[in-house]
């Protein structure tokens, strides 16, 4: 029987003729019965043939016949059995697969049958036997046979459709012949069985549990000898065999549990590196402890993060970002923040910036470096300024920023507010050089912000006020705005003087005539500038009339300090004052020119009288111009000095004045070319002539004016004209004037000749 049922089974298929058999019906319906449905619907038997049969045109499969019918058979082709003459088995599965049929009570040969192989929807051939029957046995060796588990794998590779059978009827056994396998072999021989494993499942979706597996255990092989699994991983050094990824997944979980080794990452090729930290955050995160205890150095892993497949690549630098939060990571952030983009890149810079809280600055470059754009550069900002305080995150938003209007904008109206964002702008313009402050503020618009912004903190931000106000075209409502209240917090020193210099000088030349904070300016600053710059200012060539006006008005109003102080230099104003020609002065100008002139006569007699002198020799002939008041405030000093005859050198001075042919150097009287001078300028002008009074009292000669006056043509009228003016002066001097005009009347001079 064992001879039957290897020509059946086990050996090529030819059709077979058996002599002699004791049983032939018995043993034809046995085989019938055994049979699983595919082979008993083709299968075609013969009890009893005294010769060669066929059916259908081709032989029966199997026939009996008697041993007399030998000789019919001589020609037969196929194979013939001699059922009294035994012979033992050439097979190993023989004697199994003849039990079955013989000996079972319920005869079949698909009873075992693990894979599907012999059902209804099998291929149902001999082969497929002989497989299921190899499954079998290879089944009962996987638990102690590594070469068992592979050979199974094999059976599964060698027909589609295998794999589902395989995973329900023996998925137990697999894993649990795999685990074994493993824990029976030496480290390196437990590594190339598993990479052997795992090229037998690739690309099978029905095998994925056992590649699971497979990467479970190498994750127990790595924890227990990393040295083996670091030493496994430069197999794929040269990439010349084939990387199995869920082997590795589990190296790497295997490597990251292994924490009490010491493991030199430097062995791991740099791309199976990328792949480690890019799938497994166990391993990702081992790294980084280890980095952070200072264990490893960070530069260990700089080829993980510069080669390899750009998505892995990738992906590792995302697994790192979650694990910075210590400055031992700087070495890594330019390769980690290396070609992201768009949202990608400020994601991983927030994430960055939020687990270091900014505390390193030696990662500022690395982050700022990696923004490419405007928008991820607004993102990262909305993050420090919504998330982070103190002077960490400002450290870090000030370089983010340049002097630019994006930048400055996003100061002045973002999400930085108050004395923050002052002191953040001040930090930027600190660090610019002066070309580029000049640069940043051409454009009005974006400077008048950029003031607006410090000024929110003037305390903190006083120097970099001054510096926009000092270097740029800055307009004169800026500098009124910003100066004075920038001035209160600048020390003495260069940056205070040019500020001062600068806003003072603008501010007498530009500033609207109606602008009250020029006279705080010169106030406050009188005394840091000198009287002689303040008053060249104040009366520069360029200076409107009614910014002259003005800006002598300030004059009159100094404090008692500051106005002996322009005593003392008023020779110089009214120097200046006489050059401006009759065009360049009103009546505001004159009225203000007079009344300095007039206060500097106690404080310094003899500046006093230089200044008169120009004053009267200025002013004199303009007789369409409102000089009247000057000539009221000059004529008194003049006049004494020209009556004075102890002064050798008036003769000289006051020929200049008035060259007039009946001044004589050898006249008794001579003042009185001054008096009549005096009186003829009044009388063919246009002057107020309740000046001529004035100017007659404080000279102390109202009666020689007055007969001076009556003597001229309609001198009558312009003296009653005088008296009717006396309304425009103030009481004091109208007093003055009006006890000299009684006396007069009470004299007998009337009648005199002047």
């Amino acid at each position: 029987m064992p001879e039957l049922v290897e020509a059946l089974f086990l050996e090529a298929r030819k059709p077979i003729v058996v002599f002699d058999a004791s049983d032939a019906d018995l043993l034809a319906t046995r085989l019938v019965t055994a049979f699983w449905p595919t082979i008993r619907s083709e299968f075609s038997v013969c009890t009893y043939a005294l010769g060669p049969r066929k059916i259908g045109g081709r032989d029966f499969d199997l026939v009996f016949a008697p041993k007399s019918a030998r000789s019919r058979f001589s020609n037969w082709s196929g194979r013939k059995i001699e059922a009294g003459s035994p012979k033992s088995a050439r097979h190993r599965w023989s004697s199994t697969v003849a039990d079955a049929i013989l000996q079972s009570p319920y005869p079949t040969l698909a009873s075992g049958d693990a894979l599907g192989l012999l059902g209804a929807g099998g291929p149902g051939d001999e082969a497929a036997f002989r497989k299921s029957l190899l499954w079998n046995e290879l089944a009962e060796k996987a638990p102690t046979s590594s070469s068992a588990v592979l050979g199974m794998l094999d059976i599964v590779n060698s027909q589609p459709g295998l794999a589902s059978s395989a995973m329900r009827s023996s998925r137990p056994l697999l894993v649990s012949a795999i685990s074994s396998a493993v824990d029976s072999m030496p480290s390196a021989d437990a590594w190339i069985f598993l990479q052997t494993l795992a090229d037998k499942v690739r690309g099978r979706d029905d095998l994925e549990p056992l590649s699971v597996e497979a990467g479970r255990d190498a994750e127990g092989l790595a924890v227990s000898d990393p040295d083996a699994a670091i030493e496994f991983s430069r197999r794929f050094q040269d990439g010349s065999d084939v990387f199995p990824p869920d082997i590795m997944q589990g190296l790497a979980d295997g490597l990251g549990a292994a924490d009490g080794s010491a493991i030199d990452y430097r062995r791991i090729p740099a791309w199976v590196g990328t792949f480690l930290v890019a799938k497994s955050s166990v391993f990702a995160e081992a790294v980084a402890r280890r980095i952070r205890s200072g264990e490893t150095p960070a530069s260990d892993l700089l080829p993980y993060l510069q080669g390899g497949d750009g998505t892995w690549r990738d992906k590792a630098a995302g697994r790192l970002v979650s694990e910075i939060d210590s400055l031992e990571f700087a070495p890594l952030l330019p390769s980690i923040l290396h070609r992201s983009s768009g949202d990608d890149l400020a994601g991983r810079v927030a994430e960055i910036v939020r687990r270091s809280g900014l505390a390193f600055p030696e990662f500022d470059d690395a982050l700022l470096d990696a923004i490419r754009d405007d928008a991820t550069m607004l993102s990262v900002r909305s993050v420090v300024a919504h998330e982070l305080q103190g002077s960490n995150a400002d450290r870090f938003l000030a370089k983010t920023i340049r002097l630019v209007p994006n930048d400055v904008d996003w100061l002045f109206d973002g999400p930085i507010e108050g004395l923050r964002s002052a002191a953040l702008l001040s930090t930027v313009i600190e660090s610019q050089s002066d070309r580029s402050v000049i640069e940043a503020q051409r454009d009005p618009a974006m400077r008048r912000k950029m003031l607006d912004t410090l000024a929110r903190d003037v305390e903190v931000t006083a120097p970099q006020i001054a510096r926009i106000l000092v270097l740029g075209a800055v307009s004169v409502e800026d500098l009124l705005d910003f100066a004075q209240p920038t001035l209160g917090f600048l020390p003495k020193g260069r940056l205070r003087l040019q500020v001062i210099n600068t806003a003072l000088e603008r501010a007498l030349l530009e500033a609207r005539p109606a602008d009250k904070r020029v006279a705080l300016l010169v106030t406050d600053h009188f005394d840091e500038v000198g009287v002689r710059q303040m008053i060249g200012w104040s009366i520069a060539n360029g200076v409107s009339t009614p910014r002259l006006a003005q800006n002598l008005s300030i004059l009159t109003r100094l404090p008692d300090g500051q106005k002996r102080q322009l005593a003392s230099c008023v020779d110089n104003l009214s120097d200046r004052l006489s050059r401006r020609g009759p065009s360049g002065i009103d009546e505001q100008v004159c009225a203000a020119w007079a009344c300095l002139l007039w206060d500097a006569r106690t404080v310094s007699p003899m500046v006093h009288l230089r200044a008169a002198t120009t004053s009267m020799s200025a002013t004199i002939d303009h007789t369409r111009s409102p000089v009247a008041e000057v000539l009221a405030a000059a004529f008194p000093a003049v006049y004494r000095e020209l009556a004075s005859r102890n002064n050798s050198d008036n003769d000289g001075i006051f020929g200049l004045l008035f060259a007039l042919p009946r001044m004589l150097v050898n006249d008794w009287d001579r003042a009185k070319p001054a008096r009549h001078g005096l009186v003829d300028a009044f009388m063919n002008s246009n002057w107020p002539p309740s000046y001529l009074l004035l100017a007659a009292a404080r000279a102390g000669i109202v009666d020689r004016i007055c007969l001076r006056v009556l003597r001229q043509r309609g001198g009558k009228k312009y003296l009653n004209r005088a008296v009717a003016d006396l309304d425009r002066l103030t009481p004091n001097q109208v007093t003055l004037i009006r006890e000299s005009l009684d006396n007069f009347a009470n004299s007998d001079m009337e009648n005199e000749w002047d």
